[in-house]
C-alpha cells in the first residue's frame, strides 16, 4: 500500500505539499469503539526522508521512477482519450492520489448482528486541498453510473450537512466533513452513529484496548498499522443468527463450533500489522494474539517447540544462485497428531452428514447400521495391524500408519530452497527434512510406494531407482504430468524435489570444494533486532531469506519484449526505450529476512526487505494491459 500509493503520486505528478499538520482530533476519534478491523496509513510526505533512504527508494530515484512515471501517465493518458468516465472523473483521481500522498487515510470496519455492516473512511485533513474536492466529484460520478446509479440526497444531522444515498440491496453511503476531517460511511448501518461518536455521545476508537499499543509502537518508525479481531470475526461466524430455527442451520452452527474448537481456531485473539523503516531496510512486524500455550488446541499447538540453530543456514549444499532460501523447526509428533485428530474427525462427519440428510428421525430412530457404526468396539492397535503392503483404494488406516512412521523417523529440522537454475517456476524447489532413524524412514517409504504403484497403475505410474554417486534416487513418473516427483536418503536428509535435477544438485554439491550459496552477511544484525522486538522467552521457529533480484531480472529482461509484442496503441504507441533495464532496479536491492517467533502470547513475524511488493503482480498488471489494449 505504501509503495503503490507513493508511487502513483510521483507518476502523475503531484506538487510538493508541505508537511502534513499534526492533528488535534485524531481520525481515529471518528471511528467506532466496536471497530472489528482497523488500518492507518500516513501518507508518503511525512516519512519521505526515511523513505528514501530505504533500498526500494533509491532504485525509485534512478530508471525505475522514471519508468513508472511514464507508463502511468501513459495509461492515465490512454484512459482518458477512451473512456469517457475516467475523462470526467481524471481530476478527482489525480486529487484523492494526492491526498493520499500527504495525509493518508483510516480505515475502521463494524460488523453487528444479522448481517449488518459499515466501513467507516475517514481522510485526514479532509476539509482542506486536496481532498477537498474529491468527495463532491466521485458523488457526481455515482450519480451518473449508468448501470445503477446512486442520488445523493442531503440531509442534516446534528448540524451536519451529511450526503446520503442508498443502492438496491439498501447499502447506504454517506459523506461529510468533521472538521478538519472527511468522512464516509458505506453499509447498511445508518451514519447517525458516527455523528454520535463526533459528538462524544459514544465511545469511540481511541478507548480501545488495541488502539494504544498500535498507536505507541516504537521499535522502528511505522507508516502503516493496523488490527483485526480475529476472535470477534470467528465468534460471528460460528453463532446462530435469528434465523436459525430450524435443525439444518443449527447443526451448521454446531458443525462450524467443532470445526473452530478442534483445530484452534477459538484459540485466536486480535491480529496487529506495523510496516515502516529502518534505514536502508523497509521492516513489517505481524502478530497474532493467542491464548497461552497450556490452552491451547489443534493447529496452535504445533509452533511452540522452538528451532535449533546457531546461525548459519550455509551449512547445507545449497545452490548459489538460491532466490529462496528458508529453515523451519517442525515437530512432527504433534503435527501427526493433529492431522489424525482431523481425520477422525473428517470420518466421523460423514456419518452425521448422512443424519442431517435424512432428517431428525434418523437421531431417534436410527437404522440397526447406523447403531452398529457408532457402538462398535475400537481396537486400539487397529492402525497399528493395517496391512499397509495390499492396495485399499481409499485406506485411511494405511495412511495414519505411514504418517505415523514418517513422523516417528523424523528430526524436528526442515530445510526449503527454490533456485531458478534448476528449475522454472519454482520446479526447482528442494524440501530436505533432518532424519533420526535412517532404517525406519526408508522402510516406510518402500512400504508406502509398494501401496501406491498397484493403485495408480492404470494412471500410468512408474516407480525408477538408479544410483548417482553412491546415492540410491527414486523417481516417480505419470502418464500427462510434466515433472517427475524425486526423493533421496542422503547424508542424514530426506531430499524431496518434483524433478530429479534439484536432488542430485544436493548430493553433488555435498562434495567437498563445491560452491554453494552463503548468507547475507547483515543475517545476525537483523536477527538482533527481531528478536529485541519480543520477549526474551520468545522461541524461534522459522527463518527465511528470499533474494526479489532474481525475479526482477528475468521479468524486466522480458518485459520489453512483451510491450514490443502488443504494437502500436491508439493514440499513441508505448516508448519500449522507458522501460528500465534490470540493473538499475536490482542494484540498491538485497536478500529480504523473515523470522517466525512464538512469544508465548502472540505468534510474531518480522521481516527486513528491499521490495516489499510482488514483482510477478505488477508485471501481470503490465502485460494484461499491453495485451488487452493491442486486442481492443
Amino acid at each position: 500500500m505504501r509503495f503503490t500509493a507513493a508511487w502513483l503520486i510521483v507518476l502523475l505528478g503531484a506538487p510538493r505539499l508541505t508537511a502534513q499538520a499534526s492533528d488535534k482530533n485524531p481520525p481515529e476519534a471518528l471511528l467506532p469503539s466496536t471497530c472489528i478491523a482497523y488500518f492507518r496509513y500516513d501518507g508518503y510526505e511525512s516519512h519521505k526522508k526515511s523513505y528514501d533512504k530505504t533500498a526500494l527508494g533509491k532504485a525509485m530515484k534512478d530508471d525505475l521512477g522514471e519508468a513508472l512515471e511514464y507508463t502511468v501517465s501513459f495509461f492515465d493518458d490512454l484512459f482518458a482519450a477512451s473512456i469517457p468516465a475516467w475523462k470526467n472523473n481524471r481530476e478527482a483521481a489525480h486529487a484523492c492520489l494526492a491526498g493520499l500522498w500527504k495525509n493518508g487515510i483510516v480505515l475502521g470496519l463494524e460488523l453487528a448482528e444479522d448481517s449488518d455492516w459499515r466501513l467507516t473512511i475517514v481522510l485526514p485533513q479532509g476539509i482542506n486541498p486536496p481532498y477537498r474536492h474529491v468527495l463532491p466529484q466521485v458523488a457526481k460520478a455515482l450519480e451518473q453510473y449508468e448501470a445503477d446509479p446512486l442520488v445523493f440526497k442531503p440531509r442534516t444531522i446534528n448540524e451536519r450537512k451529511v450526503h446520503e444515498a442508498k443502492n438496491k440491496k439498501d447499502v447506504s453511503i454517506a459523506w461529510w466533513y468533521e472538521s478538519p476531517h472527511a468522512v464516509v460511511t458505506i453499509g447498511t448501518l445508518p451514519p447517525e452513529d458516527v455523528i454520535a461518536i463526533a459528538d462524544g455521545k459514544k465511545p469511540n476508537f481511541t478507548g480501545h484496548r488495541d488502539y494504544r499499543p498500535l498507536a505507541e509502537f516504537k521499535a522502528y518508525e511505522t507508516d502503516f498499522r493496523g488490527f483485526v479481531d480475529l476472535k470477534g470475526i470467528i465468534e460471528r461466524a460460528c453463532a446462530p443468527t435469528k434465523k436459525s430455527e430450524d435443525w439444518s442451520s443449527w447443526y451448521d452452527v454446531l458443525v462450524r463450533r467443532a470445526l473452530c474448537h478442534r483445530s484452534g481456531l477459538f484459540g485466536l485473539e486480535t491480529a496487529t500489522v506495523h510496516l515502516g523503516f529502518d534505514g536502508k531496510y523497509q521492516r513489517s512486524t505481524v502478530k497474532i494474539h493467542v491464548v497461552e500455550p497450556a490452552k491451547r488446541v489443534g493447529l496452535l499447538k504445533l509452533p511452540r517447540a522452538g528451532l535449533t540453530w546457531n546461525g548459519k543456514i550455509d551449512a547445507w549444499p545449497i545452490p548459489p544462485d538460491a532466490a529462496s532460501v528458508a529453515i523451519r523447526h517442525i515437530a512432527w509428533q504433534r503435527v501427526t497428531d493433529e492431522w489424525l485428530a482431523l481425520a477422525q474427525i473428517a470420518e466421523s462427519w460423514t456419518v452425521l452428514s448422512e443424519w442431517r440428510n435424512r432428517g431428525l428421525r434418523s437421531i431417534f430412530f436410527p437404522g440397526l447400521s447406523d447403531i452398529g457404526k457408532l457402538l462398535a468396539p475400537k481396537d486400539p492397535a487397529a492402525d497399528e495391524k493395517a496391512d499397509v503392503s495390499k492396495p485399499s483404494g481409499t485406506n485411511l488406516k494405511a495412511v495414519k500408519v505411514f504418517v505415523k512412521e514418517i513422523g516417528s523417523a523424523l528430526e524436528t529440522t526442515c530445510v526449503a530452497y527454490d533456485s531458478p537454475s534448476e528449475g522454472p517456476l519454482s520446479l526447482g524447489s528442494v524440501w530436505a527434512f533432518k532424519i533420526k532413524d535412517n532404517t525406519k524412514l526408508d522402510q516406510a517409504l518402500e512400504r508406502f510406494l509398494t501401496t501406491l504403484e498397484p493403485l495408480l497403475k492404470d494412471d500410468g505410474l512408474k516407480i525408477d531407482k538408479r544410483m548417482y554417486r553412491g546415492t540410491e534416487l527414486v523417481m516417480l513418473s505419470m502418464r500427462g504430468l510434466p515433472f517427475t516427483p524425486t526423493y533421496a536418503l542422503h547424508d542424514g536428509w530426506w531430499v524431496v524435489s518434483l524433478l530429479p535435477q534439484p536432488v542430485k544438485g544436493f548430493i553433488w554439491r555435498g562434495e567437498p570444494g563445491r560452491r554453494c550459496w552463503t548468507q547475507p552477511d547483515y543475517l545476525a544484525d537483523v536477527y538482533a533486532k527481531a528478536r529485541a522486538n519480543g520477549p526474551a522467552t520468545a522461541k524461534l521457529g522459522a527463518v527465511h531469506v528470499e533474494d526479489p533480484r532474481p525475479s526482477v531480472n528475468l521479468e524486466l529482461s522480458l518485459l520489453p519484449l512483451l510491450a514490443s509484442a502488443a504494437g502500436g496503441l491508439e493514440p499513441k504507441p508505448f516508448d519500449v526505450s522507458k522501460l528500465p533495464h534490470a540493473q538499475a532496479v536490482t542494484e540498491p536491492l538485497f536478500p529480504n529476512v523473515s523470522f517466525f517467533f512464538d512469544d508465548g502470547d502472540a505468534l510474531r513475524w518480522e521481516s527486513h526487505f528491499s521490495l516489499d511488493v510482488s514483482w510477478w503482480y505488477l508485471s501481470f498488471f503490465f502485460f494484461s494491459s499491453l495485451f488487452s489494449f493491442a486486442r481492443g
